[in-house]
């Protein structure tokens, strides 16, 4: 039995809109800007989450993060942004910066347990975000009111 020309357009254009959505969310999540991030005397690199698609996967799916790396999820306006570890594999730390300061840390947040997700916010509107290595902030000294300087590599 022979499909109609009609159903064969549709299934062909539906094939290609898929293949170009996913082909535009792996190149938007695997090609990330760069920054570094010094707190306190401590250096990281930061890949740069700053839109939709960077900010939904950010550290998911990855099995590690060394010492010196870290996620910077930027934001256009303050607010009380939510996250949660979703298909995570290890533990963070999360660093919620509000312009250039420290003004709360997240300890030793575990990946989730029996499908137990919980959400992680701020105390006050924040722009910026650091997720870090679980203990490194302790670590580090990293504390409230520290100053954040980012450079960013373009």
């Amino acid at each position: 039995m022979l499909l109609p020309k009609k159903i064969i357009i549709i299934l062909v254009a539906v094939i290609v809109v898929v293949t170009l959505a996913y082909l535009y969310y792996n190149n938007s999540v695997s090609n990330l800007r760069t920054a570094r991030a010094e707190i306190n005397g401590a250096f990281f690199e930061a890949d740069v989450a700053d839109n939709y698609l960077t900010r939904k996967k950010g550290l998911s799916g990855r099995l590690n993060l060394a010492p010196d790396q870290a996620m910077l999820f930027i934001f256009d306006k303050k607010d009380y942004y939510s996250f949660w570890m979703k298909e995570m594999e290890f533990p963070i730390d999360i660093i919620w910066i509000d312009d250039q300061t420290v003004v709360g840390i997240e300890k030793n947040i575990q990946p989730p347990a029996a499908g137990r997700l919980f959400v992680y916010r701020p105390e006050q509107k924040v722009n910026l975000v650091l997720e870090i290595g679980a203990g490194l902030s302790d670590q580090r000294n990293i504390k409230i009111g520290d100053l954040v300087d980012i450079s960013y590599s373009d």
